[in-house]
């Protein structure tokens, strides 16, 4: 073995601290060089259309916009939704909604003093905002979720086009309907309310000429699990009346009648 020479071998610290030097140098050499972080790696931030910066605690304004395809000689039009983004809890309230030609830069039509609340995440994904026709003639219309409880029943704020006026105009008679399905090849419209854990009454109506009339209404009624009563009611003489009422076993799979 080669004797030391030089600064370590002039007395016993001075040959531990060239040892520790030789030591960490090794590993140096066998740590691969790490490269920078790229902002590729930094967490995403929410999509919001146009947020502006807020102190702790305070909530921010933030705005999301979607398009109406266009039908006929409706162009292709722009949904803007102007609310608040709260700052501590991501709740989101949309206060203003306006709506423009894809290719002007003002709305022909404004709705302020609104209040829904739906959830951040939905709004983000669009699944807060839907174009359908909502009245069956052709137009699409649009809605926006208004409350999102927990449990189905769901409550969205609607829109109407008429093609006179080329305006929208708020449906006040479907904001009343609880989780609506629209059903165009029957032109009807079904909404499905749940009231605890025991009872839900399922509604259909017809949508024609501007009005809806209620065509049938079920309501189940749990005794146990499984087992249910069944009271469906229909117009009879211009008056709602119950058309059948029995005791309805659901089969393993969850399966019943309503």
């Amino acid at each position: 073995m080669t004797p030391c020479t030089g600064p370590c071998a002039s007395s016993a610290p001075s040959r531990r601290l060239c040892a520790a030097a030789l030591l960490l140098a090794l590993a140096a050499c066998d740590t691969p060089a790490r490269a920078p972080k790229s902002s590729a790696d930094a967490p995403a931030e929410p999509r919001i259309a146009a947020a502006q910066p807020a102190s702790a605690g305070e909530d921010r304004s933030a705005s999301w916009d979607f398009r109406l395809p266009g039908h006929g000689d409706r162009p292709e039009l722009v949904v803007t939704l102007d609310g608040e983004l709260s700052r501590d809890t991501a709740a989101v309230t949309v206060r203003r909604l306006m709506i423009r030609d894809s290719a002007a830069d003002a709305p022909f039509q404004q709705f302020d003093g609104l209040a829904a609340s739906p959830p951040l995440e939905a709004l983000q994904t669009g699944r807060a905002f839907e174009a359908l026709d909502m009245n069956f003639d052709g137009y699409q219309d649009f809605r926006l979720l208004e409350v999102a409880p927990a449990g189905p029943n769901v409550l969205w704020a609607n829109w109407l086009y008429d093609p006179a006026s080329r305006s929208f105009s708020r449906a006040a008679r479907l904001d009343a309907l609880t989780a609506p399905q629209f059903e165009p090849e029957s032109r009807r419209i079904t909404s499905t309310e749940r009231s605890g854990a025991a009872r839900t009454v399922t509604e259909t109506f017809d949508f024609s000429h501007g009005r809806l009339e209620l065509v049938r209404r079920s309501v189940k009624e749990y005794s146990a699990p499984g087992r249910y009563r069944l009271t469906v009611s229909e117009p009879v003489e211009g008056q709602m009346r119950v058309t059948e009422e029995r005791i309805v076993e659901e089969s393993p799979s969850g399966q019943g009648d309503g």
